[in-house]
């Protein structure tokens, strides 16, 4: 570190003109960057940059662009790193430099592979290997391992396996344990992720690790515990995935790289995800967010939005979901990746699918079609490209002396031309009928999606319907419930007293003026009982929905007369002045036993709260378009929070008569039920003199109140 700062310091910004110089500061760059000193290689980079800023060497400005590219690429600034990669590339053609060559496409291949670009990768990688051919044995080795892993991520796992186990044989016998460490974390990584011979994997990551540990090489062992970590994930042993994962976080800090500890920390948001521990998983992954902008990190950006949008789904956070998904779309379009385009327009179609969201789906379904058909014509020009750029930077280069082909070969260069246009226009006609396959496949598809959302209407109102009936049931139960308590509990003191009347009553030494008064008592039990019992029935068929108002004509005085006789021996019993007034109501347009059952119910409890000597007055009067009954005690006048609670409650608490009644409960619900359902109105007020007065309003005959 102080030898690359003391080298820094010695070129600075005004670095001299001499050549040599500029190739030490380079050196220094290489130098930096293989040693993960990435602030350092940013240094020297701008002194470079200064520094050619003046020069056209093409050698130099080859490995400015070379390394730049390489610590751009080290910083996951993938659109970047490929411009200055393009920029060395350019250079080595026009220098038709066997070296340079082997080395600008090894670069643009790694960069490739990093944007998941990997059949164009495998074919940078390729011609890497064929530049290079056996001047440097070393070197050949090393480019073979990155050509195995581009075979491993084109799922040519045997060519990947065969060339990794010839690269280690080689690396062993020359006791190369840098190398060697990268190889068995390869292999590991081939056996885990694609053949899943995970006991095979873990021992040659295990010995990745001891390898990276004697080399002291902190950046590859915190790789090392990464793929661990993955591993354990992909068997379920989270334990062990949640130790290995967090080492690699703790190395990577230390390291001071933002790009891998994106990396690290959204692996880690993974096992959260898999462990249900989504508020974890939703931290880690917005870490990786920050990181990620603010590095530049478009690979990480698209990542941590893909998973906030997996646990945003799992929290039911369908709007966050979606947005979280459509960002990760954009971070895909930006890096210019097919295969992550791809992968997220399938993620919405599948997403839109899960919530309902057909139309959508099929608005996505759609442009994934349109990027499958685009990505085919993608593969077909850059085929074409590579073929020309074959052609033209002299793909028949010398492997031994890095001249040109001679003009012998030229008509073999017009054979390879000939051979490109043939494999194109057999393209073009692959081409053609895979879209028309597409087409017919798109519209089968829309008719199952159409059938998917028919179907999912029809469950849907399945399901509503059996929740309303379930509800339906439910209620249906709970009245059941509440008419049994009722009828128990409001029931059995007055029929018990009526038996304990009756046995008195058998016992002939009673005087006659007893008897009478015991007489008098049974009838009032009896008269209690009935009433509570119509009462019970009357609210079980208005707590159904079962009331049916049939409303007629009837005559006011006659009405009055069936009440008067109704109510006679109750108020004598009280001695109790009952009075019924009709001030000019002709006739009543009313459910005549629904009219009864209001009235019996307000006198009954105008009865029963007025002390001994004092009156109730019930009014029939009418206006120009309403009838109006008006009941009038002199007790103690009905509670406050029982006027209030009666638009809502289902049953009132019952206060016990002047001589000791009881009562259901529910009397006034049931009034309250049945005026309703004559579109009347009903109103009670406490008097400031005392008692209550009841006031019920129905419609004339012809007339709705508003």
């Amino acid at each position: 570190m102080l030898l690359f700062a003391a080298l820094l310091q010695h070129h600075g910004l005004t670095a001299s003109n001499d050549k040599i110089e500029a190739s030490q500061l380079l050196d220094s760059i290489e130098t930096a960057i293989d040693a993960g000193e990435m602030s350092l290689a940013d240094g020297l980079l701008e002194s470079a940059a200064y520094w050619l800023s003046d020069h056209a060497d093409s050698e130099l400005r080859f490995r400015f662009y070379h390394n730049k590219a390489r610590w751009l690429r080290h910083g996951w600034q993938l659109k970047d790193a490929m411009d200055a990669a393009q920029r060395a590339l350019a250079i080595a053609v026009q220098r038709r430099d066997t070296i340079m060559l082997t080395d600008a496409h090894t670069e643009v291949a790694t960069i490739l592979s990093s944007q998941n670009r990997h059949n164009e990768s495998l074919e940078h990688f390729q011609r890497a290997v064929e530049y290079c051919g056996d001047r440097d044995a070393d070197f050949l080795q090393k480019l073979k391992t990155n050509l195995a892993t581009a075979y491993q991520h084109t799922d040519q796992y045997s060519k990947a396996l065969e060339i990794l186990l010839e690269v280690r044989h080689f690396f062993q016998k020359n006791e190369n344990l840098d190398r060697l460490a990268v190889i068995e974390n390869n292999l590991g990584d081939l056996y885990s992720r694609d053949l899943r011979e995970f006991d095979l994997a873990a021992r040659h990551f295990h010995l990745a690790r001891a390898l990276n540990i004697a080399t002291g090489n902190t950046y590859r062992l915190a790789q090392n515990n990464h793929n661990l970590s993955l591993m354990y994930q992909k068997q379920g042993v989270l334990d062990s995935a949640f130790y290995y994962a967090r080492r690699s976080i703790e190395l990577r800090k230390e390291l001071e790289m933002p790009a891998a500890m994106a990396i690290a920390l959204n692996g880690l948001a993974y096992l959260h995800i898999e462990n249900n521990n989504l508020d974890s998983a939703e931290k880690a992954f917005k870490e990786t967010l920050r990181l990620s902008k603010e590095h530049g990190i478009d690979p990480g950006f698209y990542h941590a939005n893909k998973g906030l949008g997996e646990v945003y789904l799992r929290k039911n956070y369908v709007k966050r979901a979606q947005n979280r998904f459509e960002q990760a779309l954009l971070a895909a379009q930006r890096m210019g990746s097919f295969q992550l385009k791809r992968e997220m327009m399938d993620r919405l179609v599948t997403f839109f699918k899960e919530t309902g969201q057909f139309k959508d789906a099929l608005v996505y379904h759609e442009r994934l079609k349109v990027l499958n058909d685009s990505l085919q014509n993608e593969l077909a020009r850059q085929e074409l490209a590579a073929a020309m750029q074959r052609y033209e930077s002299g793909f028949l280069l010398d492997s031994t002396d890095g001249n040109p082909s001679k003009s012998a070969h030229e008509p073999e260069r017009v054979f390879f031309q000939r051979k490109v246009i043939i494999v194109l226009s057999a393209l073009g006609v692959l081409l053609a009928t895979v879209v028309v396959l597409l087409t017919r496949l798109v519209r089968m598809r829309k008719k199952s999606l159409l059938h998917e959302q028919e179907a999912h209407k029809r469950l849907q109102e399945q399901h509503d319907r059996i929740k309303r009936q379930e509800r339906e049931l439910m209620e249906s139960n709970r009245l059941k419930n509440r008419i049994i308590s009722v009828l128990s509990h409001d029931l059995r003191a007055p029929l018990a007293n009526i038996s304990s009347l009756l046995r008195m009553m058998d016992d002939h030494s009673l005087h006659e003026a007893q008897f009478r008064q015991w007489l008098g008592m049974l009838q009032n039990q009896t008269e209690t009982s009935l009433t509570t019992l119509n009462n019970i029935l009357n609210w079980s068929h208005t707590a159904q929905g079962e009331v049916v108002c049939r409303p007629r004509e009837i005559n006011t005085d006659e009405f009055i007369r069936s009440l008067e006789e109704l109510f006679r021996n109750s108020a004598q019993l009280k001695e109790v002045d009952l009075v019924f007034i009709n001030m000019g109501c002709r006739n009543i347009y009313a459910d005549e036993t629904q009219l009864k059952s209001i009235t019996t119910n307000l006198v009954t409890n105008a009865l029963k709260f007025s002390p001994r000597g004092e009156k109730v007055t019930v009014t029939f009067s009418e206006t120009a378009t309403l009838t109006v009954l008006e009941v009038e005690d002199s007790g103690e006048g009905i509670e406050q929070n029982l006027i209030d609670a009666l638009p809502h409650r289902e049953r009132l608490s019952s206060a016990v008569g002047t001589f000791g009644e009881k009562g259901t409960g529910v009397g006034l619900i049931i009034v309250r039920d049945l005026v309703n359902a004559h579109n009347g109105k009903l109103s009670i007020t406490r008097n400031d003199s005392g008692g209550t007065t009841v006031r019920v309003e129905l419609p004339r005959a012809g007339l709705m109140m508003n």
